[in-house]
C-alpha cells in the first residue's frame, strides 16, 4: 500500500454554481498525477479555507479553485509534518 501524502483542497457540500443541491465530497490532491477512480483514499481534514458560494460562471469558479489549491499548498509548506491526505 502506498502511504504517500499530499496536500489537498477538499469541497464538501453542493454545487450551487451549477444549480445542484446534492451533497458531495470532492478532493483535489495537490501535485498528484494519476488515476484514483475505483481506489480508496483516506482524507484528513486539518483546516478550513472558506464558505461555499455560488460563482458567476465556470471561469470564476476555476479561478477560486486555483486560489484554494494554492492555499492548501501553503498550509502544507507551513507545517510539512501535518498529514493531509493518504493515497
Amino acid at each position: 500500500m502506498d502511504r504517500t501524502t499530499y496536500p489537498a483542497a477538499v469541497s464538501i457540500g453542493t454545487m450551487p454554481t451549477f444549480g445542484s443541491n446534492a451533497r458531495q465530497v470532492e478532493a483535489h490532491l495537490v501535485e498528484f498525477d494519476g488515476d484514483l477512480y475505483g481506489k480508496t483514499i483516506q482524507v484528513e481534514l486539518v483546516d478550513w479555507l472558506r464558505e461555499q458560494r455560488k460563482f458567476n460562471g465556470l471561469e470564476a469558479l476555476k479561478a477560486q479553485l486555483g486560489e484554494d489549491i494554492e492555499a492548501s499548498r501553503k498550509l502544507r509548506e507551513a507545517d510539512p509534518a501535518r498529514v493531509i491526505a493518504h493515497e
